[in-house]
């Protein structure tokens, strides 16, 4: 008999943060069962390239806390310190600024520049909102599906609003330089936002 050909493994092509909407159901549940994610599922770590994800869980309800002094915000701080990558972007589903009539989460400002991030990515807003608040940026992305909202009295560090159509962001980095744009489901680019660095 010849040797057995080794069974691939799936790759995982989504790494989600969790949401309102996923904890609608059974409290969650159906997210457990559909993704395998790393660490607690709720809470994890993900290298691709020159890039580290740090995925948190927003939520009220967060066994680990939601405040800048929890159990998971000190896990936050810990990997950034840890991680050894060019460009640290922190996940979550709370945007702690943003100029959209549902207000911002307070709960979510935490120190992320300090500890080490390079910039905050959310959604939950049915907007595109970027912020730059003492030169760190807070990027919104609620725009994949749904009702859109509507944008208010402009937040401070505000640049970018937008809420005309649905769209998705592209993120490419380099040694040198990360990329942020915004794209309308029409192909529109709407934002585009750029930080640079010298990483070794």
């Amino acid at each position: 008999m010849g040797e057995e050909e080794e069974e691939e493994q799936p790759v995982n092509r989504f790494f989600p943060v969790l949401g309102n909407h996923d904890l609608m159901t059974d409290n969650g549940q159906p997210y457990y069962d559909y993704f395998t994610l790393p660490g607690n599922e709720r809470t994890y770590h993900v290298s691709r390239g020159l890039v580290d994800l740090f995925m948190l869980n927003s939520m009220p309800g967060e066994p680990e806390g939601v405040d800048a002094d929890s159990s998971q915000a000190n896990w936050l701080r810990e990997q950034l310190t840890a991680s050894g990558a060019c460009w640290k972007l922190v996940v979550f589903h709370h945007s702690p600024y943003t100029s959209d009539s549902r207000g911002p989460y307070k709960w979510m400002r935490w120190p992320f520049a300090e500890w080490g991030a390079d910039a905050a990515l959310a959604g939950h807003h049915h907007v595109y909102e970027r912020l730059i608040l003492e030169g760190f940026p807070y990027v919104i992305n609620g725009l994949g599906r749904g009702s859109r909202y509507a944008i208010e009295e402009i937040a401070e560090g505000s640049e970018v609003q937008y809420n005309a159509d649905h769209g998705a962001m592209l993120v490419e980095a380099t040694s040198s330089q990360i990329t942020f744009q915004f794209i309308t489901r029409l192909d529109e680019v709407i934002d585009t936002y750029t930080l640079e660095k010298t990483c070794s």
